[in-house]
C-alpha cells in the first residue's frame, strides 16, 4: 500500500518514484472552464471567470493511485493547457511557474462518483480518499485540486514532533 506524509506538498510523481517505482500518467482532459459559485468562491474569483481544468490519472506501476482534478487560474500560468502532461506533472509545472508560497489541504474519506471509481479502477463499495489542496502564490490561489485516492491503495501517515 503506497503512504504519503499528510502535511507535505509533494508531487505524486515523486512520492512514486522515491518508493522505487514507476509513475505513469494519462491525460483524461485538459481545457478552459467558466467557474461555477462553489469554484469561483474557492479562488476569490467572479462566478463565471475562467479557469483552466486539468483531469489526469497517475499510475504507480500501471496501477491508478491517484486522479487528480485540478483547476488553475489563468494569469499565473497562462501557458497551463499547451503543457504536455506526459512528460510532467502539474505539480512540477506550477512549482516552476507560479512558486508555492502558502498551501491548505483537507482531507476527506468519501464514496467515489462513477467516473471516478471506473478511471482509478476500484470496487464499488470502497471508499476514496480526498485531499483538496489549495495553492496560492503571489497572494493569490493558484491553484484548487481535488486528489482521489482508492482507499484499499493508498494511506497518509506521519510522525511529528511538538
Amino acid at each position: 500500500q503506497a503512504h504519503a506524509p499528510p502535511l507535505e506538498i509533494r508531487g505524486i510523481a515523486d512520492e512514486i518514484r522515491q518508493r522505487g517505482h514507476v509513475h505513469r500518467a494519462e491525460l483524461v482532459s485538459l481545457e478552459r472552464i467558466r467557474a461555477v459559485a462553489d469554484l469561483a468562491g474557492d479562488f476569490g474569483v467572479a462566478p463565471r471567470s475562467e479557469l483552466y481544468c486539468s483531469v489526469i490519472v497517475h499510475f504507480e506501476n500501471d496501477r491508478p493511485v491517484q486522479l487528480e482534478d485540478r483547476y488553475v487560474l489563468p494569469k499565473l500560468a497562462p501557458d497551463y493547457l499547451k503543457v504536455d502532461f506526459s512528460r510532467t506533472t502539474p505539480h512540477d509545472y506550477l512549482v516552476e511557474v507560479a512558486p508555492l508560497q502558502e498551501a491548505e489541504h483537507l482531507l476527506r474519506a468519501v464514496m467515489p462518483d462513477e467516473r471516478t471509481r471506473k478511471l482509478l479502477a476500484m470496487k464499488r463499495d470502497e471508499p476514496c480518499l480526498l485531499v483538496i489542496r489549495r495553492t496560492w502564490t503571489a497572494d493569490q490561489i493558484a491553484s484548487v485540486a481535488r486528489l482521489y485516492y482508492p482507499g484499499s491503495r493508498y494511506e497518509m501517515s506521519g510522525r511529528f514532533r511538538p
